[in-house]
């Protein structure tokens, strides 16, 4: 009777552990607005998926918001939001901080914005944001400042400009905009400052400049797919400025592959480009003129404006997931700042200097403690 009595609690016990654990182990499915609402109450406690989150409805307009979703912090794996035609927004998501392998947001037709991932800051996989025929704005993923995989926006009829990604620093692999057919701007992807693969912009009927991805650092646009260029710009009708310094650097490389063609005259074809580049002189000498030491650093670094007519200028620093690990200022008497590194482990540091007057300029460190 007391071995019987034993194994009831023993039970009881483990049943309770599993019960009280923060962490969903397996991949779930929401395929109605009934099994979103009975989350929350049917798993109170789980505040992170292991698996997948997949969204995508059976009954057209049946799913209609996620605000039971709201506890949830982490996925392990994919968050797949699918054919959902009258979800408006993302709110509901709005404790997600990160995701581990990709988002894709994909035939929402009635999504306006990508609010309710405000606090989502990193991606470990790809981001593919397509086919949201109301798409108005990617508002939401303010926060966002890296993306492991590739990003992919396309076909989405009425996103107008990037504005929403204006927090990412890297993407891993490509970066791909195509069939966005009233984007007139990429705005929002300013402070991006490198990819992992190629870049690709094709078909965006009133694309009319490039301006966005100047501060991409031209050596790491490079595909691993044969297939592919390292830069295709092409069938973009109303794209007649591409002189923008990563696209100008880029072209002074020598190893590089390059598809231009079909864009309005002046970016519709590399020599095309590469005449303005050289003509306009967008390479900004001045920002040129910063001197980093020593780099490698084993302790503390200067960054040294001596060389230059910078006067105010915002010194950030970031580390390779995207994340400002130091914010400094630098006033029109310094000459050069010293950053003190006892706050920073050692390993690749990004370094952004913002000028009103002259612009945005990246930079590497590496610290070796």
């Amino acid at each position: 009777m007391k071995k019987l009595i034993c194994i009831a609690f023993s039970l009881f016990i483990i049943s309770t552990l599993a019960f009280s654990q923060a962490y969903f182990p397996n991949s779930i499915t929401f395929s109605s607005q009934k099994e979103i609402d009975a989350f929350q109450s049917n798993y109170p406690r789980f505040i992170e998926i292991e698996g997948d989150i997949i969204i995508e409805e059976s009954k057209n307009g049946d799913i209609t918001n996620l605000d039971s979703l709201k506890q949830i912090k982490s996925i392990g794996g994919h968050l797949l939001i699918w054919n959902n035609d009258a979800l408006t927004s993302l709110t509901g998501l709005d404790s997600l901080i990160s995701i581990g392998k990709s988002l894709s947001i994909d035939k929402n037709s009635s999504l306006t914005s990508l609010t309710g991932l405000d606090n989502l800051s990193s991606i470990s996989g790809f981001l593919c944001i397509g086919h949201n025929a109301s798409l108005i704005s990617l508002t939401g993923l303010d926060n966002l400042s890296s993306i492991g995989g590739h990003l992919l926006v396309e076909n989405n009829d009425v996103l107008t400009s990037l504005t929403g990604l204006d927090s990412l620093i890297s993407i891993g692999k490509n970066l791909e905009i195509g069939h966005n057919k009233d984007l007139v701007s990429l705005s929002g992807l300013d402070n991006l400052s490198s990819i992992g693969g190629y870049l690709k912009i094709y078909n965006n009927a009133v694309l009319t400049s490039l301006s966005g991805i100047q501060n991409i650092d031209p050596n790491t646009i490079e595909t691993i797919i044969s297939w592919n260029e390292d830069l295709e710009i092409y069938n973009n009708p109303s794209l007649s400025e591409c002189e923008v310094q990563s696209i100008c650097d880029f072209l002074d490389l020598l190893d590089k592959t390059k598809e231009i063609h079909d864009n309005m005259s002046g970016c519709n074809s590399e020599e095309e480009v590469q005449n303005v580049c050289d003509k306009t002189a967008t390479h900004n000498l001045e920002l040129n003129e910063i001197n980093i030491y020593p780099n490698p650093a084993k302790d503390d670094f200067t960054i040294d404006f001596s060389n230059t007519k910078l006067s105010n200028a915002e010194i950030s620093i970031f580390d390779v997931s995207g994340k400002q690990q130091l914010n400094l200022e630098k006033k029109t008497s310094d000459k050069v700042l010293n950053v003190e590194s006892e706050v920073l482990n050692a390993g690749l540091y990004i370094i952004r200097i913002k000028s009103a007057k002259f612009g945005t300029s990246f930079r590497k460190v590496i610290l070796s403690k």
